[in-house]
């Protein structure tokens, strides 16, 4: 079934449906309210050990926070239906991009809490650069996630709703897109944990780098400069947002 509810519930209960066939896995969605959690400074989040927030404990899951504020801040039930896809757009690209394979990490509800408490440029996952947690393997999987989305038969949200490009200092989603050419359509089945660790197309990979050194202020050159830079975190596997 594609969502079309415009009754926020039932849109994720369809949602879910969705995106486990376009997946291949599970994924649950929780509003934060239901979850009891005050997110103030999300829209979202997701991450290995999000799925200890569900009631009763369930086995781990892949699941996605939506934060429950910016959906009542909408002035009608469309804005609030693309609001809402916008948000699961955003941390299904997480989820593509990282695979989160979901493990029984210890994380109370104190630490979500505090998190969604946070300015996101003070978590974990987002400190250093603008777009740290937000980096061109990201923006890979999130163009990958819009088009299976879209030949499904899913309205996604414009892409721009889903990637604040000015909040990491990179360049457009849709120039990013334009970079990335067919890869999309000729790898519309295939997992997308196979196609992520293929090698970037060139024209993608020039954008990122000039990105990359214009956000940082450097003087290489983009031929002279390793165009795969990212950030990277070693130990705990941290949460990812929508910012």
């Amino acid at each position: 079934m594609i969502p079309h509810s415009l009754d926020i519930p039932e849109r994720r209960n369809q949602t879910e449906r969705f995106v486990r066939r376009m997946m291949g896995f599970k994924v649950v969605i929780a509003l934060s309210d239901e979850l009891d959690l005050k997110c103030s400074t999300v829209g979202g989040f997701t991450g290995p050990a999000v799925h200890q927030l569900l009631p009763d404990n369930p086995e781990p899951v892949r699941t996605i926070v939506v934060a429950s504020k910016p959906l009542q801040a909408a002035v009608d039930k469309v804005q609030r239906c693309l609001a809402f896809d916008a948000i699961l757009l955003h941390e299904l690209g997480h989820v593509a991009e990282h695979g989160f394979p979901v493990v029984d990490q210890q994380s109370d509800r104190e630490h979500f809490q505090n998190l969604c408490s946070t300015p996101i440029t003070e978590w974990p996952s987002h400190t250093g650069p603008k777009w740290a947690g937000h980096d061109c393997r990201f923006i890979r999987a999130l163009l990958h996630i819009h088009h299976r989305m879209l030949s499904r038969g899913h309205r996604t949200p414009c892409l721009r709703l889903a990637f604040n490009h000015v909040a990491y200092g990179l360049s457009r989603i849709e120039t990013y897109r334009d970079a990335l050419g067919t890869e999309p359509e000729d790898n519309d089945w295939p997992p997308l944990a196979e196609i992520l660790v293929d090698p970037m197309p060139a024209g993608f990979q020039t954008l990122w780098t000039n990105d990359v050194v214009r956000s940082l202020g450097l003087p290489t050159a983009a031929t002279d400069f390793d165009s795969t830079i990212s950030v990277t975190k070693t130990g705990r596997t941290y949460e990812h947002a929508t910012q």
